[in-house]
């Protein structure tokens, strides 16, 4: 028979992805949050199988499992790589009352009560990157607490912290009292506006009422 011309067209496989084997994201993220290192010219694809499976829309929420990327040109795809994912639920902002404190105190002295495992990280900013070490003497002003945990951090809350001037010691002279008397009847001089407790011994830890 008469010989047919026809034209072949040999596509270049694309490069495999590159990306983190595996990646943590905190609550709420989505397949279009995976990273891998774009290449100019292929579009990335993912998929619930290392072979054949189904396409995920970038849309779609993560879970905890492994997702797998490919490289395509428009013609051909690349091998598969697979990402393993694990998704942390976001921890909760800190609830921090006002602290005042007398003397010198740190930022580890201070009471935040965060979840079981969780870091507990200090700011002098609500935007900075750098947090401040635990052995830092804090002063009066604002201060920025959060907590993490598996690579989630939580909002941070601002603590408004004040420095009270150390008050001096109360002074007392002995006291006769006729009759019945009680803790209200005893009188001391002290730093104006501080309240006087009183105690049972030199080293009880519990005022007389």
């Amino acid at each position: 028979s008469a010989r047919v011309p026809f034209n072949v067209i040999i596509n270049t496989q694309p490069s495999i992805p590159t990306t983190n084997a595996t990646q943590t994201f905190c609550s709420t993220a989505t397949v279009n949050d995976l990273y891998y290192y774009p290449v100019a010219g292929l579009q990335i694809k993912w998929f619930d199988a290392a072979v054949a499976g189904n396409e995920l829309a970038a849309s779609t929420t993560l879970v905890n499992g492994t997702y797998y990327g490919e490289f395509n040109n428009g013609a051909c795809s690349s091998t598969r790589v697979a990402v393993n994912v694990m998704v942390s639920q976001a921890l909760p902002a800190l609830n921090v009352a006002d602290v005042h404190f007398c003397g010198t105190t740190s930022l580890n002295d201070l009471q935040v009560n965060p979840a079981l495992g969780a870091t507990v990280n200090w700011y002098d900013s609500s935007i900075a990157t750098q947090t401040l070490s635990g052995n830092t003497n804090v002063t009066t002003g604002v201060y920025y607490v959060s907590q993490s945990m598996n690579g989630c951090e939580s909002p941070r809350t601002a603590v408004n912290v004040t420095a009270i001037q150390a008050l001096s010691q109360p002074n007392a002279a002995a006291q006769v009292f006729c009759g019945a008397a009680t803790v209200a009847d005893l009188t001391a001089t002290g730093t104006t506006g501080a309240t006087i407790h009183w105690y049972s011994n030199a080293t009880s830890q519990v005022p007389l009422l």
